[in-house]
């Protein structure tokens, strides 16, 4: 980290404690119990996810304008499916993210999507195919200057593991404990990766919750809607409180599991201000108009008038 980008990154870190201040003396006036005095510690990150595929370089901008976006995590498939270097849209993204004041993580799918040539189902049960896939994802961060980097553990397209990480196609206690070993024997050769998600499953049995201890840092999936019920269902251990932004509640794809307004995840801060970080995913192709909304939402708070 330059020390330019070190000076504002402390800026932005100031912000984000007043930010709390303000939601504690809010919460306060409003007689919001659950409001409580923030401890003395360095605030959560905030990471804002960019999906290669769909996502504007315009809307990674403006999210960045903000000034409450510490840590850009740009996600673009698996490898075999996409290539970076050649995605003039990724290659704008990556730029923007390393000229601003946040701290780029590069994620990779864990597994192929479409481009299935080699791989079969029984890789999920090879420590190789895990060091390679991790090895990789670190020397395509090294080339493009990405400090940081993340898996994404789900299983999409036509990948062959697909029928074991799916939730009508468990793996047996047997082939859950032949996993168990695989990812032991990774860890015992190669340092893990920064992030992983999701970072657990709230039914113990699903896979992920397994091929989470390849991550340092575990973004929780279950923590994606607004709702208390899903919330109270999270037994696993987590560092990073994952949240779906929409530009409006409605979750079209199920609507007993809203999507959090840019305003409520913030002011909804008791949910995830004890965690380590807080990770923020716009939905439904509404990248820029959720940046923009984020964008409004920072300039209402009293230390970015200061900081202007």
């Amino acid at each position: 980290m330059t020390n330019k980008k070190s000076v504002t990154y402390r800026l932005v870190v100031i912000m984000i404690a007043s930010l709390f201040t303000a939601l504690t003396i809010v919460g306060s006036c409003q007689g919001n119990d659950s409001v409580k005095e923030p401890k003395k510690k360095d605030p959560p990150i905030i990471i804002w996810f960019h999906n290669g595929v769909c996502d504007s370089p315009k809307a990674l901008k403006v999210a960045l304008s903000s000034g409450l976006v510490t840590h850009v995590m740009i996600k673009y498939m698996h490898r075999a499916d996409a290539d970076w270097k050649t995605n003039p849209k990724v290659r704008q993204a990556i730029d923007i993210a390393k000229n601003s004041n946040a701290e780029l993580i590069w994620s990779r799918n864990l597994w192929t999507y479409y481009n299935n040539e080699g791989v079969t189902e029984n890789d999920i049960f090879d420590p190789n195919y895990y060091i390679h896939e991790i090895q990789q994802l670190r020397s395509e961060a090294k080339v493009m200057g990405a400090r940081y980097t993340a898996l994404d553990l789900e299983a999409y397209g036509h990948t062959p593991v697909k029928k074991y990480l799916r939730e009508k196609d468990k793996l047996s206690l047997q082939q859950r404990k032949k996993l168990h070993r695989t990812i032991q024997q990774v860890l015992e050769k190669i340092p893990v990766v920064d992030y992983v998600y999701p970072g657990g499953f709230y039914r113990p049995r699903n896979p992920v919750n397994i091929l989470s201890s390849l991550g340092e840092l575990c973004i929780s999936e279950d923590t994606y809607y607004d709702s208390k019920e899903r919330l109270a269902k999270i037994k696993y251990e987590y560092h990073i409180f994952g949240a779906y932004l929409g530009i409006s509640k409605k979750n079209f794809r199920n609507a007993k599991l809203p999507l959090y307004l840019v305003s409520e995840i913030f002011t909804k801060s008791e949910r995830w201000s004890a965690k380590k970080g807080l990770f923020l995913y716009p939905r439904e192709k509404k990248a820029l108009e959720i940046a923009q909304e984020l964008l409004a939402y920072s300039k209402s708070l009293p230390l970015k008038k200061d900081l202007d």
